[in-house]
């Protein structure tokens, strides 16, 4: 094998959970594409700040909207069915919520691993990178000492 090329990983070492590459970038959908946001999440990383924390700061600023007002329901209307509306919707918003936390766990959880991954493999570079230059000293110095023997 040549040096210079890496070998990838044989598809079964790959975790299921990965995302898999889209081919063509139209199969890239707005919602997988780098959003440019107006905080700089690299220099509050740079800072300290977690990649995640940067990203749920960001995400938590641009998604504030003003709420609707409340329009009072008379009391001469709240009958059975507005309660089992209200109970209904309640049980929804619970349920929606539920979920959200669940999807901000597992992307906590996943950005975690994702950050360690990433660490491991860095490690992993610049080993391979210090053992690429010690080669390359050794063999210079080969070729050097069988220059000087001739």
């Amino acid at each position: 094998m040549d040096p210079t090329q890496f070998m990838l990983p044989m598809p079964s070492m790959i975790p299921q959970f990965l995302p898999t590459i889209p081919t063509s970038t139209s199969a890239v959908t707005p919602a997988t594409q780098f959003n440019t946001l107006p905080i700089d999440i690299l220099g509050m990383w740079a800072n300290g700040t977690s990649p995640t924390v940067a990203r749920a700061i960001a995400a938590a600023q641009n998604q504030k909207r003003p709420r609707s007002e409340k329009k009072p329901i008379p009391k001469d209307q709240k009958d059975v069915k507005y309660f089992e509306r209200r109970k209904r919707n309640n049980q929804a918003a619970k349920k929606s919520r539920d979920a959200r936390k669940a999807r901000e766990d597992d992307i906590a959880v996943r950005a975690e691993f994702l950050e360690k991954e990433n660490a491991i493999l860095r490690a992993q570079a610049a080993t391979l990178r210090d053992e690429a230059v010690s080669l390359r000293l050794l063999i210079q110095e080969r070729r050097q000492m069988s220059i000087q023997r001739k």
